[in-house]
């Protein structure tokens, strides 16, 4: 079967041939291996000591198994104050561009002030917005941006804002991936290929080609 691609997840990877996994890493960057393919950022959760782990991530970013910084962005429900979160997420996007590599992208309940970031420090990479469970209006406001949105486990629910965005969405501006749940990158495949009323091997070659529009360009 061609390569499924599940371009975010938090748990090791899945043990196979044909699937290519990003693992995201906010912690623990040490453990990284040669040969696999890593995200590594400051979450916004997960600011403590935020500027001696963001010197690592600096020192690291540059690695060819690192294809991408973050995930890193805003989140209104975790502890952390906005000002701090803001500053470091700066930080990622500087980073990023810098290095040319693609930006995921943690939000919640943030948006107008996510893209407010964006507007006063634009983005010269990819920008993806992992884990998207919104309405369409907000997938809107992030698609007329240029970002991709990468839908998990959420469109597992029949009734999730993000079957009908996913269903609609353009080919060239979606990914699929796991996040931190127990579930195959496989699973979501399937379940992404009946909302979007798609054979399963056109998606798979569909995101074939976007992952490497993005990640390999």
């Amino acid at each position: 079967m061609p390569t499924r691609y599940n371009i975010h997840t938090h748990r090791p990877p899945e043990h196979s041939d044909d699937i290519l996994s990003i693992h995201s890493l906010y912690e623990q960057f040490e453990y990284m291996q040669d040969g696999r393919q890593y995200s590594i950022g400051l979450h916004p959760a997960h600011l403590q000591d935020h500027e001696m782990h963001f010197q690592t991530v600096q020192q690291l970013a540059g690695k060819d198994e690192v294809v991408a910084i973050g995930e890193c962005g805003l989140d209104k429900l975790v502890s952390t104050s906005m000002s701090k979160q803001t500053a470091v997420f700066i930080q990622h996007i500087q980073l990023a561009n810098t290095l040319g590599k693609p930006l995921i992208i943690h939000c919640v309940q943030a948006h107008e002030e996510l893209l407010q970031v964006f507007r006063n420090h634009p983005a010269k990479v990819p920008v993806i917005i992992h884990g998207f469970n919104k309405r369409n209006s907000i997938a809107e406001k992030f698609l007329a941006q240029g970002f991709y949105l990468s839908f998990g486990v959420a469109i597992l629910n029949i009734v999730s804002p993000a079957t009908d965005v996913l269903k609609h969405i353009k080919n060239d501006r979606f990914f699929l991936e796991t996040d931190d749940a127990d579930v195959s990158i496989d699973t979501v495949y399937s379940r992404a290929s009946e909302i979007r009323d798609t054979p399963l091997e056109s998606l798979i070659l569909q995101l074939e080609h976007n992952y490497k529009e993005v990640f390999n360009p």
